[in-house]
């Protein structure tokens, strides 16, 4: 989770993205289905454990389950998830439901830890790998042009480690990343809103949103 606010969240926020963070004790369920709902959210990503039907948060508790949360909370964004197995029932059900695409893994997302012996720290390799389909998703590339980039990373960083176990397991991460949904998917950090209505006063921006209609 350090890693991704380093690394990822603040690409998200040169790029101009408005970044919400839960984190901790605030990454409950509660909290996601507020802020997943609102209009002018494009893209949901996050590091947690999982299971093929379901996202967790704190303390375990559900984030996303397979028939307990509101379509609304995933339609129309990119969800990508750090996690373990969530890609093989629960991201196609997003995809279901509205998500415009989905990337995680079908099964165990595993890693090593540091080996301080080598020159190559292990365990950020597969950190990498993973948060590279973030980043370019952030920089503007579609869902299928990210997740290639990171399929390129897994394999750029398992000939640095050739003969590991390292390697072993950034390889097998690679072959149970899955993309569902629209691979032409794109996300932007603003949106265009199309108001036929006049009005006189100033409005927050979520108003406007839910006001009008959204495009890219």
């Amino acid at each position: 989770a350090s890693y991704r606010i380093a690394h990822v969240h603040s690409v998200f926020t040169n790029r101009g993205f408005n970044v919400v963070a839960l984190t901790g004790t605030s990454d409950t369920r509660t909290n996601f289905a507020i802020h997943a709902k609102k209009h002018l959210t494009t893209y949901i990503s996050g590091i947690g454990h999982g299971g093929y039907d379901v996202y967790t948060g704190h303390a375990g508790g559900h984030i996303l389950k397979v028939g307990a949360y509101d379509a609304n909370e995933v339609k129309n964004n990119a969800i990508h998830f750090l996690s373990c197995k969530t890609a093989a029932t629960l991201g196609p059900d997003t995809v279901a439901k509205g998500a415009k695409c989905y990337v995680g893994y079908d099964e165990n997302f595993t890693f090593v830890w540091d080996d301080p012996s080598t020159p190559v720290n292990e365990v950020d390799l597969f950190k990498i790998c993973d948060s590279t389909f973030d980043i370019w998703m952030a920089y503007g590339y579609t869902a299928q042009q990210a997740f290639n980039a990171s399929i390129a990373t897994f394999n750029a960083k398992i000939a640095m480690v050739p003969g590991t176990s390292a390697a072993s397991w950034l390889s097998y991460d690679r072959d149970h990343m899955r993309l569902h949904g629209d691979p032409a998917t794109k996300i932007r950090p603003y949106r265009y809103v199309k108001l036929c209505l006049p009005f006189k006063y100033a409005l927050h921006e979520e108003m406007l949103a839910e006001m009008g209609e959204l495009t890219d």
